[in-house]
């Protein structure tokens, strides 16, 4: 069960956990890790959009 709090849909709540503070009981990560958690998939899916475009235009 702790691995499902990871996903990265469950990060597109960061904004409305951060207004309200009852949204970690959803998400079961606290505000700290749910920015952490955000940064990461976007550094993730960054790097994955760039290696496969970089790829297909050689």
């Amino acid at each position: 069960m702790s691995l499902l709090k990871w996903n990265p849909f469950n990060m597109l709540n960061l904004l409305g956990q951060l207004a309200d503070p009852s949204f970690s009981t959803i998400t079961k990560l606290n505000n700290p890790q749910i920015m952490i958690g955000t940064a990461g998939y976007t550094l993730l899916f960054l790097e994955l959009g760039y290696r496969l475009f970089k790829r297909s235009h050689n």
